[in-house]
């Protein structure tokens, strides 16, 4: 009986870990999304997307870390809402398109005082900010 009990435990044990290896693998495939949300009284809407447009597009749009840029306006739920899907390839192109979007913010508006402006423009507007990062599930997606 102790020599099932034992063989049985390293069947287990090896049965695991190749189970967890492999959960990890598939879940290193997927592509990595921020997701943003910002919550905003509703007549400051198209503001906040006015700005998006006219001084945030031109840099994510020239920023080759990020994949793809999604924004999407509340249409029903309990708060006003602002959210921004981000995707990457990895963790690592996150922080490099932070870079690179710091750089191609400095490269429009190069005076640190308007850049500062601009920042607090933005804040003004915002009532509540969360940030979440996830990993895509290749083998599940439609």
């Amino acid at each position: 009986m102790k020599v099932f009990s034992f063989v049985l435990s390293i069947l287990l044990f090896v049965l695991l870990t190749n189970i967890t290896g492999f959960a990890q693998e598939q879940e290193e495939e997927g592509n990595v999304f921020a997701i943003s949300t910002w919550k905003l009284r509703f007549d400051q809407v198209s503001d906040f997307l006015e700005i998006m447009e006219k001084e945030m597009k031109p840099i994510y749009t020239q920023n080759e870390h990020i994949i793809s840029l999604k924004v999407f306006t509340h249409l029903w739920g309990e708060d006003w809402m602002i959210v921004t899907i981000t995707e990457y390839e990895s963790m690592a192109e996150i922080e490099a398109a932070q870079k690179k979007s710091s750089e191609l913010l400095k490269q429009k508006y190069p005076d640190e005082k308007e850049r500062g402006e601009l920042s607090d423009k933005r804040r003004k507007l915002i009532m509540g900010h969360t940030d979440n990062i996830v990993r895509e599930v290749p083998n599940l997606r439609k």
